[in-house]
């Protein structure tokens, strides 16, 4: 054993750490037996010419032992930032989705409301006449409805052969 260092996330950043061994393999070793083709090196160059040459420096024995494959290398820095970006992008696109599932069931809700208050105005004209407000009577017919589609929900989740987990 050379060394040991501190946990780091190698794969994509939602995923646990996970424990990784390193091994110093013989030149005849390095592209042999197994099926995944991957080699992770750090470069320590604080200039682009230090990457340029150590990245021609590894294509050049890459190619070597790898024969035909592709040279193809990422930066780890820029495989996370791709990651975030596209969970961001996903994020947005589900709030979007979820804000519109929202108003449309809003506007739905009003629309059972309308409906409501339509079907009783005879109602609604003794409730005006004993004192009610518009507002007290729109808060009453939306709190009646809330209570029956609860009890719908309940009775549908009841009806479920295998359940819901509460």
């Amino acid at each position: 054993m050379i060394g040991v260092v501190k946990d780091y996330n190698y794969r994509m950043p939602g995923n646990p750490i996970e424990p990784m061994a390193v091994f110093h393999l013989k030149n005849d070793q390095l592209f042999g037996g197994g099926t995944q083709r991957y080699l992770v090196a750090r470069i320590d160059g604080k200039t682009s010419d230090g990457w340029e040459n150590t990245l021609a420096l590894l294509e050049t024995t890459y190619k070597k032992k790898a024969g035909d494959f592709p040279f193809e290398y990422t930066f780890v820095g820029q495989a996370f930032a791709n990651t975030i970006k596209g969970e961001r992008n996903f994020a947005i696109t589900l709030t979007a989705m979820a804000s519109l599932c929202i108003s449309i069931a809003s506007l739905g809700l009003l629309g059972m409301i309308v409906f409501a208050l339509e079907q009783k105005t005879k109602e609604i004209g003794v409730r005006n006449v004993s004192g009610a407000s518009v507002g007290d009577i729109l808060l009453f017919n939306f709190e009646r409805l809330c209570s029956i589609e609860c009890n719908r929900i309940c009775d549908w989740r009841s009806s479920i052969s295998y359940g819901l987990m509460t």
